[in-house]
């Protein structure tokens, strides 16, 4: 059974890879200097708050 949920877009955010990682690609990210927290919090909410609005009224 395939269950469709109508996805309305997507996006992209940034994250954090720095510290004890796992991962062969991972630690060579980190261990290369181009690791970082690159998490971008008023995109986050921008995007939580859009989200949260969608949900809330019904599409049509």
């Amino acid at each position: 059974m395939v269950i469709r949920i109508g996805p309305r877009g997507h996006v992209t955010l940034g994250g954090r890879l720095e510290g004890d990682v796992k991962g062969r690609i991972a630690r060579m990210i980190v261990t290369s200097g181009k690791g970082g927290d690159y998490r971008d919090f008023e995109q986050i909410g921008t995007w939580a708050t859009m989200v949260a609005r969608d949900l809330a009224v019904p599409e049509g």
